[in-house]
């Protein structure tokens, strides 16, 4: 598998935090934002991480919703701990993200992927039940491959260099990262013949109008060239008109000229450093 000892490497990263469970009356409050009356709010924590696209979408969306980025002090205090086991911020199974809407509530990125590609509106107009249910089927197999295939390998991969910062040679982690650049490498050039199938590549990739798998390709994109290479897009012209196309949609071009996206892709305080280091073991490669 890409990026072997991912697992145990967070666990070693997490023990070296000294995590350990805080009384009630220590744990801060859950957000750096207050809840707007009606509005969905999105939590996650303060980094790119697996939410971006979601963030993306809601933006783009012109909805009026919560960003509500739990601070990585949380984490380094021990108050996630007390954080985790509260419903009403981590959702049923204690993970981050969680989309509150009026009374649902739904965790993990992807199924939030989907209520997002009903919820608003991308489901197509006038589709008779078998051509709704492809398309539905498209965009979530569209946001798997993004997520599972990319954006996780990305995340994984600097989270790996970052936590055996110092305890590691370059020469030990070479292997697993060329593993990773090599299965995103495999993924492009099928992203870019999946878009070239819908007109001619000049749109987005269910159509004219994104949908929520556009928002998770651009982020997988995006993430691609921050972690390996600014030049991995070079030989597909299709993928590199397309990020521009959708990061020119005037509430999109908004958000990320705002300074609301997150800075750190994982939130690891060494992570520019781990970037560069995870590069140089790809000299003369990309």
């Amino acid at each position: 598998l890409c990026c072997n000892g991912v697992r145990a490497a967070k666990l070693n990263l997490i023990r070296g935090l000294g995590l350990k469970s805080m009384s009630s009356n220590s744990t801060r409050a859950m957000s750096s934002v207050a809840k707007k009356d009606g509005a969905p709010v999105l939590r996650y924590f303060d980094s790119r991480g697996r939410a971006q696209p979601l963030r993306y979408a809601l933006a783009d969306s012109g909805i009026e919703y919560v960003d509500d980025k739990v601070s990585f002090q949380n984490v380094f205090s021990g108050n996630w701990m007390n954080m985790k086991h509260n419903e009403k911020i981590s959702g049923p199974f204690g993970t981050l993200p969680v989309l509150q809407w009026g009374s649902v509530t739904v965790p993990q990125t992807e199924a939030i992927a989907g209520y997002l590609y009903n919820r608003l509106g991308h489901g197509g107009k006038g589709l008779s039940p078998e051509a709704s249910a492809e398309r539905a089927a498209k965009n979530a197999s569209l946001v798997s491959v993004a997520h599972q295939d990319i954006i996780a390998i990305c995340i994984q991969a600097v989270g790996v260099v970052s936590t055996l910062q110092g305890k590691s040679t370059d020469p030990d982690l070479s292997q697993p990262v060329h593993q990773c650049l090599a299965r995103i490498n495999n993924i492009l050039p099928r992203l870019d013949r999946v878009l070239g199938r819908q007109d001619g590549g000049k749109a987005y990739f269910l159509g004219a109008e994104p949908t929520v798998a556009d928002y998770f390709v651009w982020e997988a994109l995006d993430v691609s060239l921050l972690v390996f290479s600014p030049n991995l897009l070079e030989q597909f012209e299709d993928l590199k008109e397309f990020r521009t196309r959708l990061m020119e949609r005037p509430n999109m071009k908004a958000y990320l000229a705002s300074g609301k996206r997150p800075l750190l892709l994982t939130g690891s305080p060494v992570e520019a450093d781990a970037i560069s280091r995870l590069r140089g073991m790809l000299k003369g490669v990309v």
